[in-house]
C-alpha cells in the first residue's frame, strides 16, 4: 500500500496552503516586476496563470486540472506563445535601414566606401592556399597579369 495514498486531511491541507502560498509569492513579485516595466501582455500573463492556479488547486470541482494544469501552462509558455511572435514578427516590417532618405544613404557610402579610381581599374581575385596559409591572387582582365 502506497503511504502517500490516505495524504488528506488537515496536514495535507496545511501542506498545499504553504506551497499555494510560495507559489502566490512568486508570481507576485514577477507581476510586481512586470508592473514596474510596463510590460502589459506579461502583467495579464502573469495574474492570469496565478488566477487560475488558484481557482484549479483549491476548488474540488477541478480535480482532473490538477494534474492537468501544470502541462497545460508550459505548454502555452514554451510553444504557444512562441510560435504566435514568430508569426507576428514574420508579418511586421521594422523598416531597419529606412531610416535614412536615399540621397543620405548615398552621401554615406560614397564617403565610406570604396570608389573606383579614374581609370575605373578592375582585378580578377582567387583564392586559394599556399604552404597551408591563404592567400588570394589578382590579375588585371586586360593585361592577365
Amino acid at each position: 500500500m502506497n503511504r502517500l495514498s490516505g495524504f488528506t486531511g488537515t496536514l495535507a491541507l496545511l501542506f498545499k496552503i504553504i506551497f499555494m502560498g510560495m507559489v502566490d509569492a512568486l508570481l507576485l513579485a514577477m507581476f510586481l516586476a512586470a508592473l514596474h516595466k510596463h510590460s502589459g501582455m506579461l502583467e495579464l500573463v502573469v495574474a492570469l496563470v496565478g488566477i487560475l492556479a488558484n481557482i484549479v488547486y483549491f476548488s474540488k470541482r477541478t480535480m482532473p486540472f490538477k494534474f492537468l494544469y501544470p502541462g497545460l501552462v508550459l505548454l502555452v509558455l514554451f510553444v504557444v506563445i512562441p510560435v504566435g511572435y514568430t508569426v507576428e514578427m514574420s508579418v511586421f516590417n521594422f523598416q531597419t535601414g529606412n531610416v535614412v532618405s536615399k540621397t543620405d544613404a548615398m552621401t554615406q557610402l560614397l564617403n565610406n566606401g570604396l570608389v573606383p579610381d579614374a581609370a575605373n581599374t578592375t582585378y580578377d581575385m582567387v583564392l586559394g592556399s599556399d604552404g597551408g596559409k591563404f592567400t588570394a591572387l589578382l590579375t588585371s582582365p586586360a593585361t592577365h597579369i
